[in-house]
């Protein structure tokens, strides 16, 4: 049922696609779980630093947004 050069097909396209795509989407996961860990954060900034910049950046996109003109559709 299964001949031989089924076989080494099968062994071929395991070791050509298979192997290279599940250590690729191993070393994803370990990307993704270092990052929920926290591990993937630049080292040496406290989050004293990173509060105070994404302070600075709320305060700066908000001067941004205010900025803008008004629609000229706007609602009643």
């Amino acid at each position: 049922m299964f001949s031989e050069e089924m076989f080494g097909i099968a062994i071929g396209f395991g070791l050509l696609v298979v192997v290279p795509l599940v250590a690729m989407l191993l070393h994803h996961q370990r990307k993704m779980a270092a990052l929920i860990k926290g591990q993937g954060e630049r080292p040496g900034v406290t989050d004293r630093e990173r509060i105070a910049r994404l302070e600075a950046d709320v305060a700066y996109l908000t001067e941004r947004v205010k900025d803008q003109p008004p629609p000229l559709d706007e609602p009643p």
